[in-house]
């Protein structure tokens, strides 16, 4: 079976899942560094915060230590690049600050909430306040989606985590048994993600139906390498660092194969693959777990699809062909489709190209999620006892493709089939507006990426090689360190004006005579001053005008190579 073919069966099968898909989050299960349910339920909130403070003293450029502390790993400027220009640290004041929006003060005034200070059900996402049920909010808590917010409350690990020598090799179990989250690590970072973007109950992250009516913005489908590519980021990827000190331990610490195996990975590919794979665990997991936990308030409106309910009379409309393709029963309110659009490129990449490996992995996620489907059609908004006893059969087996998608080598030739699956689909899929983004989106990130060649690097020299034994690096290696840095920057700076731009330019000519950037809305707002509030009309627009049969013409069309 050659590659085309096998992804439009892969498509055939994913059709019959897509209906099944709903908003949520939960953690995924264990591998080498990667945290379990039980672990990441609750440690981060066992331990103190300390503030963004703490972190900005030493990754603020400049920083009263100097070259005292090495820069090939960070840069020490990402405090500085986070609150200059990322819109996530204004999350708080969108809450109270006329200015900043008169949305929030409304939606606290419908809500009765008289002190925003002291609602966890905003402060679980608008600060770094990660809630739990019995413990009181903290003290010291960021006003904002600070450093924290993701990176978890950090009064046992600041001190640890800057001897480089004994910190690298720690896994993401070591770090997150001291508080940290390993948002390095691709699930640990769409996890965090999706915890508020999608919504995470354990930790009292997620937006109601009673918060819509508010006046909350319905939260938007989230692809999360092109969302937090473009927050900016503060960061670069470890094809962007070039050569750091104890990168072999840290590779061996952190991946399920060898370092030079690592290494051959392209990051952002690979974060799109996980990205999908965890969104539609993430969302059955909460929809089970609503239900379960909250089964005398069932059923929590805000996890069904809008659309169901909410959407022009307009004939002929996609949502009447998206319905004539669903597996539910007549009247049954579908939930949410957009986390199911990239899961079959996990499921792809995992079977290394093996035809019959993909059929059993789909064949045993689609049993899984007809018994989940089942558990939704037995009533309206679903049999909530069966629904999470289905969910943990389609938890199961995502879990096994994530462990396996950990020993796979995300190369240019793992790209080019994944392209191959997702423009590959059947005439009779029904991908909705928020699906579309999702595929868009992958296709921009993965074509690009495969086609920007990264740069080389100039490796370590002796100096820094020598001192790699102490806790503290001698002056001569800082100063060897801070020459290489300086040209590594250079390096990198001249390959995003040269190679990436040119990928991304012939990315542009493919799509730009389609339109999707007006018609999908692609493009994400920048920069601090946004309210979302203001896009909806907009994307409402958008919607209303999305035509399914012509996305999927084009979307067939797009090279793979």
């Amino acid at each position: 079976m050659n590659s085309r073919n096998l992804s439009g069966w892969l498509g055939r099968i994913f059709r019959s899942m897509l209906p099944a898909v709903a908003l949520a989050t939960a953690a995924l299960g264990p591998a080498t560094g990667w945290s379990q349910d039980k672990a990441s339920e609750g440690k981060a909130s066992l331990h103190a915060f300390v503030g963004s403070a703490g972190c900005q003293s030493c990754h603020s450029v400049p920083n009263p230590y100097g070259q005292e502390i090495p820069q090939d790993f960070v840069l020490l400027d990402e405090y500085r690049k986070f609150h200059e220009s990322d819109k996530h640290a204004h999350a708080f004041t969108l809450l109270t600050d006329k200015a900043e929006s008169k949305l929030g003060v409304q939606i606290c005034e419908q809500l009765g909430i008289a002190d925003v200070a002291q609602a966890p059900q905003c402060l679980s996402c608008h600060a770094n306040w990660h809630y739990k049920e019995g413990f009181k909010r903290p003290g010291l808590y960021d006003k904002g989606v600070t450093c924290e917010a993701c990176h978890g409350a950090a009064k046992d690990w600041i001190d640890p985590h800057k001897n480089a020598k004994e910190w690298r090799p720690k896994t993401a179990e070591e770090k997150l048994a001291l508080g940290m989250i390993e948002v390095r690590n691709p699930v640990d970072r769409a996890k965090q993600c999706f915890s508020c973007h999608i919504g995470n109950a354990a930790e009292g992250k997620v937006v109601t139906h009673d918060m819509y009516a508010a006046g909350h913005p319905p939260l938007p489908g989230i692809e999360v390498e092109t969302f937090a590519e473009s927050m900016p980021s503060h960061w670069r990827n470890l094809k962007e660092k070039g050569e750091f000190a104890f990168k072999d331990k840290y590779l061996t610490a952190n991946f399920r194969k060898k370092p030079e195996e690592a290494m051959a990975d392209l990051p952002r590919f690979k974060n799109v693959v996980f990205g999908g794979v965890i969104a539609l665990r993430e969302s059955v997991n909460l929809v089970a777990t609503q239900a379960q936990t909250e089964e005398k308030s069932w059923p929590e409106l805000a996890v069904f699809d809008c659309a169901a309910c909410h959407h022009e009379l307009r004939i002929p409309s996609w949502r009447q062909h998206r319905a004539s393709n669903s597996r539910f029963k007549p009247g049954r309110p579908q939930s949410t489709l957009w986390p199911s659009a990239l899961v079959k490129l996990g499921v792809a990449v995992s079977a290394k190209g093996n035809a019959d490996t993909a059929k059993a992995t789909h064949d045993q996620l689609a049993a899984a999620l007809a018994d989940y489907r089942a558990a939704l059609d037995e009533k309206p908004f679903g049999e909530p006892a069966a629904m999470r006893a289905a969910a943990d059969k389609v938890i199961a087996v995502i879990d096994g493709v994530a462990k396996t998608l950990e020993t796979i080598t995300f190369d240019k030739a793992a790209a080019e089939k994944s392209l191959e699956v997702l423009t590959t689909l059947g005439p009779d899929e029904s991908p909705d507006f928020h699906s579309a983004r999702q595929m868009a989106w992958a296709y921009q990130v993965i074509y690009t990426e495969m086609n920007a060649a990264y740069p080389e690097f100039a490796p370590r020299g002796e100096v820094e090689a020598k001192d790699d034994q102490e806790d503290v690096p001698g002056p001569m290696s800082r100063m060897a360190t801070a020459a290489r840095v300086q040209k590594d920057l250079e390096t990198l700076a001249a390959w995003r004006a040269g190679p990436l731009q040119m990928a991304m330019g012939k990315t542009g000519e493919l799509l730009d005579p389609f339109g999707w950037d007006k018609k999908l809305l692609l493009t994400l707002p920048a920069g601090t001053k946004y309210e979302i509030g203001n896009e909806l009309p907009r994307q409402l627009k958008a919607i209303s005008e999305f035509d399914q049969h012509q996305f999927l013409k084009e979307l067939m069309a797009l090279p793979t190579k």
